[in-house]
This record gives C-alpha cells, sequence and structure tokens, in this order.
C-alpha cells in the first residue's frame, strides 16, 4: 500500500507540479473546496498526531515489552521520518490535482486512474486489503479489553461490532466517516498525551525527591 501510493504520488506530483502554486491560491480563496480536519493547520497537525497515538498505544506498548527501548525509539524515528516525508510528497500531489480529488471519496485512486485507468482496479484491491490489515488489529484490540479471547462473548461482541460497522459504511460516506473518526479519535488521543506529560512530571519530580 505504502510503496504502491508513493509511486503514484511521485508520478503524479512531476505531472502536476506546476499546479501548485495556483492551486493553493484556490483553496485559500474557497474556490475550491476541501475537507478538513481543523480551523487551521496546527489543530490538523494535533488532530492527525493525537489519532496515531491513540489507536496504535497499544501496538507501541507491546513493542516495548518485547524490545528494548533504543530498538523502539530508533524504529519510532525513522518511521515518522519516513512516513512524514512521504506525507509531504502525498499532499502535494493531491494539491497539484486538487480540482480532480476535491470531494472524491479516495483521493489516491483518481490519482492512480489519471495514469493509467487500469491501474485504478490494482490499486482498489491493495485498498481493500490495506483496509482490513488495519480494521482487524483495531477491532481486536478494542473486544479484547472487554472480554476474554476465544470465549462466546468476546465472539459475541466481535459480531455486534462487525455489524454495526457494516452498517455505518453503509449510510456514511467513506471521506466523511474518515473525516469523523480522525478527527474525534485525535483531539482523543491528544488529551491523552495531556495526561501522559502530567504523569512525567510527577514521576519525576518524585524520583527528585527520593534522591
Amino acid at each position: 500500500m505504502i510503496v504502491f501510493s508513493i509511486i503514484v504520488a511521485i508520478y503524479s506530483l512531476i505531472s502536476t507540479a506546476g499546479n501548485i502554486p495556483e492551486n493553493i491560491s484556490m483553496i485559500n480563496s474557497g474556490q475550491v473546496e476541501v475537507m478538513r480536519a481543523g480551523n487551521n493547520w496546527f489543530m490538523a497537525g494535533l488532530s492527525y498526531g493525537g489519532f496515531v497515538l491513540l489507536w496504535f498505544a497499544s501496538f507501541v506498548t507491546q513493542l516495548a515489552r518485547e524490545h528494548s527501548l533504543k530498538e523502539v525509539y530508533t524504529g519510532v524515528c525513522c518511521g515518522q521520518l519516513i512516513t512524514n516525508s512521504c506525507g509531504v510528497v502525498l499532499a502535494f500531489a493531491l494539491i497539484g490535482s486538487i480540482t480532480q480529488v476535491a470531494g472524491t471519496q479516495i483521493p489516491n485512486l483518481v490519482l492512480a486512474t489519471n495514469i493509467a485507468p487500469g491501474l485504478s482496479y490494482v490499486f482498489a484491491i491493495i485498498i481493500f486489503i490495506a483496509v482490513f490489515s488495519s480494521a482487524a488489529p483495531l477491532l481486536w484490540t478494542s473486544v479484547q479489553r472487554l472480554a476474554s479471547e476465544g470465549t462466546a462473548k468476546y465472539k459475541a461482541i466481535t459480531i455486534i461490532l462487525v455489524i454495526a460497522a457494516l452498517v455505518i459504511a453503509f449510510f456514511v460516506p467513506f471521506n466523511r466517516l474518515m473525516n469523523i473518526c480522525y478527527v474525534i479519535n485525535g483531539y482523543g488521543g491528544f488529551i491523552l498525551v495531556v495526561f501522559m506529560l502530567v504523569k512525567d512530571v510527577k514521576t519525576y519530580i518524585i524520583r527528585k525527591e527520593h534522591k
């Protein structure tokens, strides 16, 4: 998914780089409406950062149990550097084609179609697999906190949540659904960061007092 997205983004960026200044002006003037995660770039950044932290906290905790902190820190820093760099490339690629992708359900799919119509079918399959590979572990993370894995209660909760997710997916547009999920979870994650910082400060003060 990542490799394919980056290939499509780089190709699209090279093809439409000349449109970026004009398209940015169109976005700023409101001539082209885009769905936003916040009123400004700072709030959108907080939302995205909080979203990542909240959704993947359990996975990072598992990594910390199985690896040294040095390995975890190295992995996190390298991962963030690569992910953010790819995000910048993709963002500019989308801006270069903003008149085509604004308001679409899956903008990356539009970029792939612009390169070659047949490529969109391959990308659609990749997106489907990527969504499943993200949704399944997140579902597991939620259900395991409510019931022991393998029990009847565990299976019942899983089925109920899957049905609820399907019903919501049928009636809520994908882009709107993602916007709602990202923003709500993002601000929730940011609140979690505040509590974590408070906890770290208290721990630091207690350690200094006992020295």
